[in-house]
């Protein structure tokens, strides 16, 4: 047969691909594109076609050897010398060589086979030796390695083939990988590069830590993460490669200076545009100058739309993994309300059509968690008048980190701006004022509402409801409730705007008094959120009157036997009823309907009545008096250092803030009740459903969304078999609790498709110090108890309680604790008011608090400064 080598002379034509392969056609497209390039030829595949056909079945490890076997037989090593005897004349001086596999499916667009197959490196430039790694590059194509990339990768091997590059050895000094796109994030206007002293063999293999450098698209360095290299990759002489320390002149030192660092992406940029796509180049400097290797076309797709997911405040509410029933239900709420209050502010029709795809996707469910999407917020938020100042509310509100880096959509023209734009904002501003002057009537109004339509289902277990009637109850629920939800709607604004304004007056007029805006919010009194706790604290105080009472708290058998035998008890059970029919519905993930509350588990509370028990002191009084003294306090401090006008402002301030916050806690305590008659409801539909055959189990249930429900019930589901869906789901939801992404991260492109789920965020420094947002002042030393989900070890003996977060439903544990340390939330969270209410000195957002601290550690709190500090 009639075969030629190609070099860098040859011209590049796009067909050739199977001839050259995917490195060969890479590196004859890069000898045209001012670059340099060390001097190389190609093998063509026709070589590896001559071999023959390979049996089906056939393991990787006897595909191996038949290669070597009619390679002898072919007698391939006569049909090589010409073709590498022909090469090495364009290689002139060059006694050094690199040989490289080159198969034609590598390198694609869809799959790079990346490392899958066999480089050899400083090879000596003789036709013995370079033939021995030809055959070795061509078994290569028979790896292990590889043979299971293309499985995992669906690709079909029948027809490739394996061209063989032979290139001059590159005495390489400093060796790099550089992406003309971030192949972690997708985004398109970052370089990434990786950088080793030395052969970059030690960089693609793994065997040494690289220094990480991301560059923005104008070549201005963003990041710089040294590697700590101890090690390098050097030539032998007498052939291969090798490790030796890195010498003493260059340990700790960049690899790349800023010089290196601008020829690299001027390299990187002339690639891409060249090859109309982000690029993967693997590279060596030679003294100053920078020889390109290897191009490629970046697999992973880049660009798309970005996304900014964050969970620093819903994890209080939607904790770890959370059902696709749960999921559906809360996202639907949501586009409800958001669209109400839309209507409440007047926002014409026109605009809320533009931005209906916004209203839908406040949220999102990122590996099964439940997370907020930014952009969404902040489009949404743009809509509204003074967004400049309710901005940083609403990020205070949500507990986001850091602000998102958000430019405001372009103004109109200066005739729409004055003629449509500003009477609109006037109208809006206008309304909202109305809905703040008679907030009072608005949530008496819906008070009454609420207990009209929620009492009539209050102590329904609807056991045995069919599932038709369980959904039309879900649409009264809806239309009587949620379509009325203005009350609670007007109260979070209050309580966001109204906090943010009294921070600032703080900070701005009382700056020597860090933290007493949340001083001055204590006290308050009337907040339904610290009811629960305070029953059953006056139920363990009843309880210290009655001998034995340890005994009949061992379990609920003994408990519940002894409230309906003993005559003593009759006051406690009537309490215990009344406390199940009020607050039954709570429990520590109460707004996750896959969670059982406490009508279901009473165990919780049987724990929290013990651990009362053994405190040396019940005085419900002194806690309020406690809580008192210190709101008695911050206003006096406050009072005294403002002059007239200021203080006769800053006190209205101070009482729209503590109204707007006990209203919003108050009613957010029905949403609850809500929640918990809807969960009975929807645990009736799967009792239905397992009754006629359509699920397992009655919790499957909770693996179908509500609109999957409805639709079934109504006969437009587009899936017969929920039960297999309800499978499937659970199998996929049982492999995203084996990884947590990050609170805070960019999506780029298909949300769910490709992405890390990790923030791009330095990691927190290991300095002994941890440092939150303080949120009750008080300073505690001792023990830290540590308490992730329900299932923990609930025996709290006034240890400081350490969680990854909290919800309304940890509040039962706050009187068993000294102090409350909690890795995400927010200043305005339900638990943190809570814990103001009941003077527990607590910091929360304390960004690595259960990596760094362990269960038992003895750590120092500030509750007014926010820090934390380990002891021993």
């Amino acid at each position: 047969m009639s075969l030629h080598i190609a070099t860098a002379q040859h011209p590049y034509r796009e067909h050739e691909l199977a001839q050259w392969g995917g490195k060969g056609h890479g590196l004859l497209a890069i000898s045209h594109w001012d670059v340099k390039v060390p001097p190389f030829f190609v093998l063509p595949a026709a070589l590896f076609h001559a071999l023959g056909s390979w049996p089906e079945g056939a393991s990787p490890e006897e595909l191996r050897r038949l290669v070597s076997e009619r390679a002898t037989a072919l007698d391939m090593r006569h049909q090589v010398a010409s073709l590498v005897t022909a090469g090495l004349t364009a290689l002139p001086g060059v006694d050094r060589v690199a040989v490289r596999s080159s198969a034609s499916d590598e390198d694609a667009g869809a799959a790079s086979l990346a490392g899958q197959m066999d480089t050899f490196l400083n090879v000596p430039s003789t036709l013995d030796a370079i033939y021995e790694k030809i055959v070795g590059c061509w078994q290569s194509f028979f790896s292990d390695r590889a043979v299971s990339y293309r499985k995992q990768r669906h690709l079909n091997s029948g027809h490739a083939g394996m061209a063989v590059v032979v290139q001059a050895m590159c005495p390489a000094e400093r060796s790099l990988v550089g992406f003309s796109a971030n192949p972690l994030n997708r985004d398109p206007d970052q370089m990434v590069v990786s950088a080793v002293w030395g052969l970059g063999e030690a960089l693609v293999s793994g065997a040494v830590d690289a220094d990480q450098i991301t560059l923005s698209a104008d070549g201005k360095v963003l990041h710089t993460e040294p590697g700590g290299q101890t090690q390098m990759a050097i030539t032998r002489p007498e052939g291969g490669v090798e490790m030796v320390d890195v010498p003493a002149e260059r340990a700790g030192q960049p690899v790349l200076a800023e010089p290196e660092l601008q020829q690299v992406h001027a390299m990187l940029d002339r690639l891409a545009k060249a090859l109309g796509r982000p690029v993967d180049v693997e590279a060596s400097f030679v003294g100053n100058t920078l020889y390109c290797l290897q191009c490629r076309p970046i697999t992973t797709p880049i660009g798309g739309r970005r996304m900014l997911w964050d969970n620093s405040n819903i994890v209080e509410s939607y904790a770890g993994v959370t059902t696709p029933l749960t999921f559906s239900f809360a996202s639907h709420a949501y586009d409800v309300v958001y669209t109400l209050f839309g209507r409440m502010l007047g926002i014409p029709p026109i605009v809320h059509m533009e931005h209906a795809r916004e209203m839908q996707t406040y949220l999102g469910l990122m590996q099964g968690r439940v997370y907020y999407n930014l952009l969404t917020w902040y489009m949404s938020m743009a809509n509204l008048p003074g967004f400049a100042f309710t901005r940083s509310a609403m990020e205070g509100m949500m507990g986001v980190k850091e602000s998102l880096n958000y430019s405001l959509p372009p103004a109109g023209s200066t005739w729409q701006k004055w003629t449509r734009d500003f009477p609109q904002m006037l109208g809006m501003i206008g309304r909202t004022v109305w809905h703040f002057m008679t907030i009072d009537r608005l949530v008496a109004d819906f008070e009454v509402r609420f207990d009209r339509v929620y009492g009539s289902y209050r102590d329904e277990s609807f056991a045995g409801w069919s599932s038709d009637r369980c959904i039309d109850l879900w649409i009264v629920f809806k239309n009587e409730l949620l379509h009325h939800w203005q009350a609670p709607i007007m109260s979070d604004v209050g309580a966001m705007v109204g906090y943010a304004m009294l921070k600032k007056c703080c900070e701005k007029w009382l700056s020597d008094l860090p933290g007493v805006q949340n001083d001055l919010l204590a006290g308050e009194g009337g907040i339904e959120s610290t009811q629960p706790t305070k029953r059953l604290l006056a139920m363990a105080q009843a309880l210290q009157q009655i001998p034995n009472a340890h005994g009949i708290l061992v379990d609920m058998n003994h408990f519940a036997a002894a409230l309906d035998d003993d005559p003593a008890l009759a006051a406690i059970r009537a309490d215990w009823i009344d406390y199940m029919q009020r607050y039954g519905d709570r429990c520590m993930n109460e707004l996750k309907l896959e969670e059982p509350s406490l009508r279901e588990q009473p165990a919780f509370l049987l724990q929290m009545l013990r651990n009362y028990l053994a405190m040396p002191s019940l005085d419900i009084a002194a806690m309020e008096a406690r809580e008192h003294a210190v709101r008695a306090k911050a206003e006096a401090d406050s009072f005294r250092r403002l002059p007239v006008v200021k203080r006769f402002l800053f006190k209205k301030i101070v009482r729209s803030a503590r109204k707007h916050v006990k209203n919003r806690e108050n009613l957010r305590f029905a949403r609850t009740r809500m929640f918990g008659v809807m969960r009975r409801v929807f645990l009736a539909i799967g009792e239905d459903f397992v009754r006629e055959g359509t699920l397992k189990l009655r919790d499957d249930v909770f693996f179908l969304t509500l609109d999957e429900l409805v639709a079934y019930v109504d006969g437009r589901s587009v899936t017969r078999d929920m039960g297999a869906l309800a499978d499937l789901r659970k199998k996929e939801f049982d492999q995203f609790r084996q990884e947590e992404p990050d609170e805070r991260f960019i999506t780029v492109g298909l949300p769910h498709w490709g992405q890390t789920f990790r923030s791009t965020d330095i990691a927190v420094p290991g300095d002994g110090e941890l440092v939150g947002t303080p949120c009750c002042p008080g300073v505690v030393v001792g023990p830290t108890k540590m308490v992730r989900n329900p299932g923990d070890d609930m025996n709290l003996q006034g240890e400081i309680l350490v969680a990854p977060r909290t919800d309304p439903g940890w509040v039962a544990m706050y009187p068993s604790v000294s102090g409350l340390l909690i890795e995400k939330g927010s200043v305005l969270s339900h638990s943190a008011i809570v814990a103001r209410e009941l003077g527990l000195p607590t910091i929360v957002g304390i960004k690595g608090l259960c990596e760094r601290l362990a269960a038992g550690q003895t750590v120092r709190m500030d509750g007014a400064s926010g820090r934390v500090e380990v002891v021993e």
